[in-house]
């Protein structure tokens, strides 16, 4: 049996049983001057065959209305339990889909520092040097790549606080 639906069991168990658990044990027994006395301890000056043992059942503290909210509380329990397991997994399902989208924006962005064909340009002595497109693709490789750390942090945040 899993734990979200051992809570709510537990709980209505304790409901039925408290009841019987709560049953006392009251002392009778006759005064001197023929007065019936009542106590939940036994007197100390009375004789023991003069004293009488009452179990006293309890009474019914459950109404059944109270017991309907007492099962409509568990299963609400039950109900917030659920929607909060599924919003964790939502959100480990998102973390996991960021976190390789990272990998991937990370391993694209060391395979492509090298120049693509039209990002370098010659100059008048011979060499080359970079153009700005070159600059400008890494730059929005090296963006997505921030954002996603970003989104990957708030996710794992949420995370925490769900647990």
């Amino acid at each position: 049996m899993n734990k979200k639906k051992s809570i709510p069991l537990v709980l209505l168990s304790l409901l039925f049983i408290a009841p019987a658990m709560a049953q006392e044990k009251v002392y009778r027994w006759q005064a001197e001057d023929g007065t019936i006395m009542f106590s939940d301890t036994p007197p100390a000056d009375v004789d023991k065959k003069n004293l009488e043992l009452q179990s006293i059942p309890p009474t019914n503290t459950t109404s059944p209305s109270a017991e309907q909210n007492m099962q409509q509380s568990v299963d609400q329990a039950g109900e917030r339990i659920d929607q909060r397991q599924q919003s964790r997994q939502a959100l480990q399902n998102e973390l996991n889909d960021t976190n390789a989208r990272l990998e991937q924006a990370r391993s694209e962005l060391e395979a492509n520092r090298q120049p693509q064909p039209g990002e370098r340009q010659g100059s008048a002595g011979g060499g080359s040097r970079l153009t700005q497109s070159y600059f400008e693709r890494i730059e929005r490789q090296e963006n997505e790549i921030k954002q996603l750390e970003g989104r990957a942090t708030e996710l794992q945040q949420q995370l925490r606080t769900l647990r």
